[in-house]
């Protein structure tokens, strides 16, 4: 008798368990297609690609002055930077247009003002990864805020 009430008491407890995670369980329907994310990601990835063939004809000193905001951030030293201080620390002569990179993904707010992006980057001897924080300017323009990255073994 002992034995059953302990079985009874155990499932009981399981039947409990059970039902209260199905109840708390997210719906497993998906959610509707963002259209104006879509639409805001495709504007940020031909952003990007303008940006990299800009780098490619002006070289990358010249398209990043372009490209950033003014309050734009990089960590080229190890702590975070002004962008704009950062690249006009760099002589205007520099006309390297080695760097190579593309977007591979490319994702977007709902607000239609933010987004990412980020690839793989090629400097004409190593390999690297980029990712990039775009934000839309109220006059229209997308500038990135961001711009960092980190090695990689080889090309993905």
């Amino acid at each position: 008798m002992k034995r059953t009430l302990l079985a009874l008491a155990a499932c009981t407890m399981a039947a409990c368990t059970l039902a209260a995670c199905a109840s708390a369980a997210p719906s497993m329907q998906a959610e509707p297609v963002d259209a104006a994310a879509i639409d805001t990601a495709s504007v940020i990835e031909r952003t990007e690609r303008a940006f990299a063939a800009d780098a490619g004809i002006r070289g990358w000193v010249a398209s990043f002055k372009t490209y950033a905001a003014d309050d734009a951030v990089v960590l080229w030293s190890g702590r975070p930077d002004n962008a704009q201080a950062a690249i006009s620390s760099l002589p205007d002569s520099t006309i390297d247009t080695s760097l190579k990179w593309r977007p591979l993904w490319v994702g977007a707010a709902r607000s239609g003002d933010f987004g990412f992006s980020t690839g793989p980057v090629f400097n004409g001897t190593s390999h690297s990864q980029y990712f990039s924080i775009w934000r839309k300017n109220a006059d229209g323009a997308w500038r990135w805020i961001y711009d960092g990255g980190f090695s990689s073994d080889g090309p993905p």
